[in-house]
């Protein structure tokens, strides 16, 4: 005996499913990236995060547009967020936040440009990706990085299927491009100093 299932509720049930397993893997990722956050001390790069973070807003306006201008907006961010605590875990805290907030633009840029199914495997690889969850642990603005770097591709991919109804390859090279030169723009700007 078949039983017939209303599409509408096959959509529901699936989309309640999809909702479940996301929370699941962001859950995963954010445990996985809490676990030993306070138990190193904060290293050399961690501790001039913090300090040009206190410093006194002159200076920091000073030092941000002179020497310290690729991570402007992560100090910006930090100096706000130490202004509710700055012990080393509170402080690492900040880019766990951008970590885990990562782990839902995957989904989404997986699901827009693939399936579903596409999405959740590639935000499941991000929440238990070893490099991923040491730099979320990280005071550095590495975390903000990867989070900014999705938040264009995912931004193009949701404009472009609000306006032609579906996603084609029109959206597929908007992301890849945006994301290859935020990439570019940042590893170029980064390296050339090295050289």
């Amino acid at each position: 005996m078949s039983v017939c299932v209303n599409p509408i509720e096959r959509n529901r049930t699936t989309q309640r499913s999809t909702a479940i397993a996301l929370v699941g893997i962001v859950l995963l990722g954010t445990l996985l990236r809490v676990i030993h956050l306070g138990t190193r001390s904060l290293w050399i790069d961690e501790g001039s995060s913090a300090v040009v973070a206190r410093l006194d807003l002159h200076q920091f306006i000073r030092l941000v547009t002179t020497v310290e201008a690729n991570m402007v907006l992560y100090y910006a961010l930090l100096r706000f967020w130490m202004s509710w605590g700055d012990s080393e875990t509170f402080i690492r805290a900040l880019s766990v936040l951008f970590a885990v907030a990562t782990l839902p633009l995957v989904y989404m840029l997986g699901a827009r440009l693939f399936n579903t199914r596409v999405g959740l495997i590639g935000a499941l690889l991000l929440s238990i990706n070893a490099f991923h969850i040491r730099y979320a642990q990280e005071a550095r603005g590495y975390s903000l990085r990867s989070f900014s770097s999705l938040l264009r591709p995912c931004s193009s991919c949701v404009l472009s299927k609000n306006r032609s109804g579906e996603t084609g390859y029109g959206t597929v090279w908007s992301a890849s491009s945006q994301a290859i030169r935020t990439s570019s723009r940042y590893l170029s700007s980064q390296d050339i100093g090295f050289l």
